[in-house]
């Protein structure tokens, strides 16, 4: 995300990546700035593990590499904006955490999606389970 209000705290995604790999999903972290690949990195440290390795941080590469890998993925969690959107127009399966109120305004439009608004006040809560689809390839999420 380009705005820090909306960025999600980075022991919230560390929480959901553990939740994410248990489910039988790998994690790719793209980043578009060294800002992001740090938080990336930071992200992957406590997921990673020398057995299996379930993380890969992207290294950094031009947008249009990162547009032609985001494509190969079997969907997206991102906050909005960036490539939580491009990930929208590809058509890609995601879901997109909001930090502001104004969600409804960004979020998804079209005959499949459904959006749900959590408070807030809700996020110093633990995630609720990830699902994983009951078919398909799991290489990437």
């Amino acid at each position: 995300s380009g705005r820090d209000a909306e960025l999600w705290p980075v022991a919230l995604w560390q929480q959901l990546g553990k939740r994410v790999i248990e489910a039988g999903w790998r994690i790719a972290l793209p980043h578009l700035d060294e800002a992001e690949q740090t938080r990336a990195e930071i992200i992957a440290s406590t997921l990673q593990t020398t057995k299996m390795p379930q993380v890969e941080v992207w290294p950094a590469q031009p947008v249009d590499r990162v547009l032609d890998r985001l494509a190969a993925t079997q969907g997206v969690v991102g906050t909005a904006g960036g490539l939580a959107q491009v990930a929208m127009a590809m058509g890609l399966p995601q879901v997109q955490i909001h930090n502001t109120a104004s969600a409804w305004r960004t979020g998804p439009v079209n005959g499949a999606a459904r959006q749900l608004a959590v408070p807030r006040q809700h996020h110093d809560r633990k995630i609720p389970g990830a699902v994983a689809p009951d078919a398909g390839d799991r290489s990437s999420l």
